[in-house]
């Protein structure tokens, strides 16, 4: 398996409209920075390219490793997975909505025990 980790540049949306270039996992200290009242939704953005080698028998999955607050939504390509519920790590085949250029949306929201942010790697995993 090759893994490829989607560090930086990220673009945290927050629900202000306010904008931050960011590396994930986002630091604790980062977020609590933020003055972020329940229920908010934050965006976190990021594009990449499709990665090279991609065979008709590679599979692609997009994974997350840990969060806080609530997972609203991963939406790739304009492709929108609602998550909510789930827990991590979170893992989703992607193999068929690569495109050569790429854009990724991953959407929380505050809960009560916490700022909402990506707090894990999010990685893509390849394997053949």
């Amino acid at each position: 398996m090759h893994v490829i980790r989607l560090r930086k540049p990220w673009v945290r949306i927050n629900s202000d409209g306010k904008t931050d270039t960011i590396e994930v996992p986002e630091p604790a200290f980062a977020a609590e920075s933020r003055s972020v009242e329940i229920g908010m939704l934050v965006r976190y953005q990021r594009s990449f390219n499709m990665p090279t080698g991609i065979m008709d028998d590679t599979r692609v999955d997009l994974c997350v490793e840990q969060w806080q607050g609530e997972l609203v939504s991963v939406t790739l390509n304009d492709h929108i997975d609602e998550m909510r519920g789930s827990s991590f790590p979170l893992r989703i085949d992607i193999t068929n909505r690569l495109r050569p250029a790429n854009r990724l949306l991953i959407k929380l929201e505050s809960v009560p025990d916490g700022v909402a942010r990506l707090s894990g790697e999010v990685t893509l995993q390849i394997e053949s």
